[in-house]
C-alpha cells in the first residue's frame, strides 16, 4: 500500500520542488485565502522555490492545501507519532540534522534558507515538517476516499487511480473555490 502511495506523493513533491514564471512574487505577497487564513508567498518558501514556473507551483501547492484542509474537516488528524514515522521512513532512528546530511544535494535547502533568513538547518527541519504533515493528510484523505493503490494489479489499473484521485482532487479544488472558501489573488 504505502510504497505507490509514496510514489504518488514523490511526484507531488519533485512538482513542488521544481519551480519557472514570468512573474516575480514578494515573500508578503498574499496569494490565496482558504477558509479565511492568508496564505502568503512566505509560506510558500517553507515548501518550495518560486523562481521557475510559480505560478504553477503555487496552485499545485494551493491544491494541497485544500486536501488538507478538507481532510481536517472530515475529523482526519496527523499525530506526531505518525511524522516521527513517515521522517525517519528511510533512515530509522535519524536526527534531522543526520537526514539532510543524507542528501544527494542540498542546494535547494541552502537557497531557501538563504531567502528567509533562516540556517539551512532550521529551514530543512522546517520544510520536512510541512512537507510531512501535508503528505499524511493527502494519503490519508486520497486512501479514504479511493483505497489502497496497492490493490491495483497492472500498471492500467495504477493509471486509472491516478487520474480518478487526480480529477476528483482538481475538482475538489474547484468545489472550494466555486463555494468562497478559496480566493486566489494571481
Amino acid at each position: 500500500m504505502r510504497t505507490r502511495i509514496i510514489r504518488f506523493f514523490v511526484l507531488i513533491v519533485a512538482f513542488l520542488l521544481v519551480a519557472c514564471s514570468e512573474r516575480t512574487f514578494e515573500k508578503d505577497e498574499t496569494v490565496a485565502i482558504l477558509n479565511g487564513n492568508e496564505i502568503k508567498v512566505e509560506d510558500l518558501l517553507l515548501y518550495t522555490s518560486l523562481e521557475e514556473n510559480a505560478e504553477e507551483i503555487i496552485l499545485s501547492h494551493l491544491k494541497l492545501k485544500v486536501v488538507a484542509e478538507e481532510a481536517k474537516s472530515m475529523g482526519m488528524t496527523v499525530t506526531e507519532e505518525e511524522l516521527d514515522e513517515a521522517k525517519q521512513g528511510i533512515y530509522p532512528g535519524s536526527t534531522p540534522q543526520e537526514r539532510y546530511e543524507m542528501l544527494p544535494s542540498t542546494e535547494f535547502y541552502e537557497q531557501q534558507a538563504a531567502i528567509l533568513g533562516l540556517s539551512t538547518e532550521e529551514y530543512y527541519e522546517i520544510w520536512e515538517d510541512k512537507t510531512q504533515t501535508i503528505s499524511a493528510y493527502l494519503g490519508k484523505y486520497i486512501y479514504y476516499k479511493f483505497g489502497d493503490i496497492n490493490d491495483s494489479e497492472t500498471e492500467e489499473e495504477v493509471k486509472e487511480w491516478e487520474d480518478k484521485a487526480n480529477k476528483h482532487l482538481n475538482e475538489l479544488f474547484e468545489l472550494y473555490k466555486k463555494e468562497g472558501m478559496l480566493e486566489t489573488n494571481f
